[in-house]
């Protein structure tokens, strides 16, 4: 059975690794190619129009295909098996993640505040 390590620390303070049971998933931004044109952004039709046809070819055959930096080429990622993990547990873990998606949107703005304000 696949494992994720999750460091994380105790009301106290002190670090501990926990092992949180894993599966194995298709990559969400690569499809399972282990790569994809997210990169170079949206082509719209208008600047599909302006391409010539060795460009469309090139496109559609995925010469300007990046290796996804999620999975890293495999097509797969191992993510944490929710319902696997028992309830207190999961709990734990899911008010860790939302706390760090939280801490990432506020750093965001930050930025985008930092921005607007010439820095």
């Amino acid at each position: 059975m696949c494992h994720i390590t999750w460091k994380t620390e105790t009301d106290n303070g002190v670090e501990e690794s926990i092992h949180l049971p894993a599966v194995w998933r298709i990559c969400e931004p690569c499809r399972g190619h282990g790569k994809h044109s997210h990169a170079i952004g949206a082509v719209t039709s208008s600047e599909w129009a302006n391409w010539d046809p060795d460009e469309r070819c090139d496109y559609l055959r995925g010469g300007y295909d990046r290796t996804c930096e999620a999975c890293r080429g495999t097509g797969k990622v191992l993510e944490v098996d929710l319902v696997a993990v028992p309830d207190p547990l999961r709990t734990r873990y899911l008010t860790h993640l939302a706390d760090e998606r939280r801490h990432v949107r506020e750093c965001e703005s930050e930025r985008r505040m930092e921005r607007m304000m010439g820095c």
